[in-house]
C-alpha cells in the first residue's frame, strides 16, 4: 500500500490493462539498487509514452537511455526537469521511439549472426 498522494500500487494486471495504466501515468519510477541485465518493464513503459525515471546501473543505461536516467541521489532533480512540458514531451517521444526499435525478431537475427561469426573463429577440434 502506497502512503503517498498520487502513488498507486496495483494488483497484477493483464497486458492490455497494464498498457492503459502506463498510458495514463505521468512517469514510471524504477529505483532499483542492483545491476539490471535489461528491463522489459522499462521498455513497456516507454512504448506506452510513459517516461521512465531510473538509475544508471547496469543495462538500464541501454534499456532507458533515450528517456530518463540519473544517479539515485538526483531523482528529484530529474523529476523537476520533467515538470517542464517541453522536456516531458521530448522524454515521451524519445521513449516511444526507442522502445519501438526493440523488435525481437531483429534482435534474434543480430544475436544469431554474432554467434555464427564467433563460432567461425574457433579452431576445429
Amino acid at each position: 500500500e502506497a502512503n503517498e498522494p498520487n502513488v498507486f500500487v496495483h494488483e497484477p494486471l493483464s497486458k492490455p490493462e497494464l498498457a492503459k495504466e502506463l498510458q495514463r501515468s505521468w512517469a514510471w519510477y524504477y529505483p532499483n539498487n542492483y545491476f539490471e541485465t535489461s528491463s522489459i518493464a522499462a521498455l513497456e513503459a516507454q512504448a506506452a509514452g510513459c517516461p521512465v525515471i531510473a538509475n544508471n546501473f547496469g543495462a538500464l543505461r541501454d534499456t532507458v537511455r533515450s528517456t530518463t536516467l540519473c544517479h539515485p541521489r538526483n531523482f528529484h532533480e530529474r523529476i523537476e526537469q520533467l515538470l517542464d512540458p517541453t522536456e516531458y514531451e521530448l522524454a515521451q517521444h524519445r521513449g516511444v521511439d526507442w522502445a519501438c526499435r526493440h523488435d525481437w525478431g531483429d534482435i534474434s537475427d543480430i544475436w544469431q549472426s554474432s554467434f555464427q561469426t564467433e563460432l567461425a573463429k574457433m579452431p576445429e577440434r
